[in-house]
Protein backbone atom coordinates (compact mmCIF):
# COMPACT_ATOMS: atom_id res chain seq x y z
CA UNK A 1 0.00 0.00 0.00
CA UNK A 2 1.18 3.08 -0.88
CA UNK A 3 0.57 6.47 1.18
CA UNK A 4 1.55 10.01 1.62
CA UNK A 5 2.82 11.04 5.09
CA UNK A 6 1.48 13.63 6.25
CA UNK A 7 2.13 13.80 9.42
CA UNK A 8 2.89 18.12 8.99
CA UNK A 9 0.50 20.68 8.82
CA UNK A 10 1.40 24.63 9.17
CA UNK A 11 -1.26 26.89 10.81
CA UNK A 12 -2.27 29.67 8.30
CA UNK A 13 -3.48 33.25 10.05
CA UNK A 14 -7.22 31.84 9.52
CA UNK A 15 -6.14 29.09 11.35
CA UNK A 16 -6.38 26.25 8.91
CA UNK A 17 -4.21 23.38 8.59
CA UNK A 18 -2.23 22.63 5.51
CA UNK A 19 -2.01 19.21 4.39
CA UNK A 20 1.52 17.51 3.60
CA UNK A 21 0.10 16.71 -0.18
CA UNK A 22 -1.17 20.32 -0.68
CA UNK A 23 2.09 21.93 0.18
CA UNK A 24 4.08 19.25 -2.00
CA UNK A 25 1.69 20.29 -4.94
CA UNK A 26 2.12 24.11 -3.85
CA UNK A 27 5.66 24.08 -4.10
CA UNK A 28 6.22 21.90 -7.17
CA UNK A 29 3.47 24.29 -9.46
CA UNK A 30 5.47 27.72 -7.46
CA UNK A 31 8.90 26.10 -8.71
CA UNK A 32 7.77 24.73 -12.11
CA UNK A 33 9.24 21.63 -10.81
CA UNK A 34 7.56 19.04 -13.38
CA UNK A 35 8.91 15.71 -11.08
CA UNK A 36 5.76 15.21 -9.11
CA UNK A 37 5.29 13.15 -5.61
CA UNK A 38 6.54 10.10 -4.66
CA UNK A 39 4.26 8.37 -2.70
CA UNK A 40 5.88 6.37 -0.16
CA UNK A 41 4.83 3.57 2.73
CA UNK A 42 4.69 5.17 6.29
CA UNK A 43 7.49 4.66 8.51
CA UNK A 44 7.30 2.38 11.44
CA UNK A 45 7.87 4.64 13.65
CA UNK A 46 5.63 7.33 11.82
CA UNK A 47 2.05 6.79 14.00
CA UNK A 48 0.44 9.95 13.78
CA UNK A 49 -1.61 11.12 10.63
CA UNK A 50 -2.19 14.94 11.61
CA UNK A 51 0.30 17.55 13.10
CA UNK A 52 -1.00 21.15 14.05
CA UNK A 53 1.92 23.22 15.11
CA UNK A 54 0.21 26.12 17.01
CA UNK A 55 1.64 29.87 17.29
CA UNK A 56 0.12 30.62 20.38
CA UNK A 57 2.96 30.56 23.06
CA UNK A 58 4.36 33.56 20.54
CA UNK A 59 0.89 35.20 20.23
CA UNK A 60 0.69 35.55 24.06
CA UNK A 61 4.55 36.17 24.51
CA UNK A 62 5.45 38.25 22.40
CA UNK A 63 2.14 39.34 20.31
CA UNK A 64 3.20 37.69 17.48
CA UNK A 65 -0.20 37.29 14.74
CA UNK A 66 0.60 36.00 11.54
CA UNK A 67 -0.38 38.47 8.40
CA UNK A 68 0.57 36.13 5.36
CA UNK A 69 -1.36 33.51 4.38
CA UNK A 70 0.51 30.05 3.36
CA UNK A 71 0.49 30.21 -0.40
CA UNK A 72 1.36 33.73 -0.42
CA UNK A 73 4.10 33.07 2.34
CA UNK A 74 5.08 30.03 -0.05
CA UNK A 75 5.76 32.69 -2.98
CA UNK A 76 7.44 35.01 -1.53
CA UNK A 77 10.29 31.87 -0.42
CA UNK A 78 9.98 30.51 -4.18
CA UNK A 79 11.17 34.17 -4.93
CA UNK A 80 13.76 35.30 -1.59
CA UNK A 81 15.89 31.43 -2.95
CA UNK A 82 15.36 33.05 -6.87
CA UNK A 83 16.79 35.73 -6.05
CA UNK A 84 19.75 34.48 -3.42
CA UNK A 85 20.63 30.62 -4.15
CA UNK A 86 24.32 31.27 -6.10
CA UNK A 87 23.80 30.06 -9.66
CA UNK A 88 26.86 28.23 -9.52
CA UNK A 89 24.85 26.44 -6.56
CA UNK A 90 25.12 21.85 -7.95
CA UNK A 91 21.56 21.79 -6.47
CA UNK A 92 20.06 24.31 -7.89
CA UNK A 93 18.78 23.76 -11.51
CA UNK A 94 18.82 25.50 -14.77
CA UNK A 95 15.41 26.33 -14.90
CA UNK A 96 15.03 28.68 -11.84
Amino acid sequence: MRTLVTTFCAESPAGREVRVIDMANLVNELTGNPAGLRYIPRRKWDHKSRLLASIEKARRLIGHAPQTDFRLGLEHTVCWFRDHWPKSSPRRGSDW
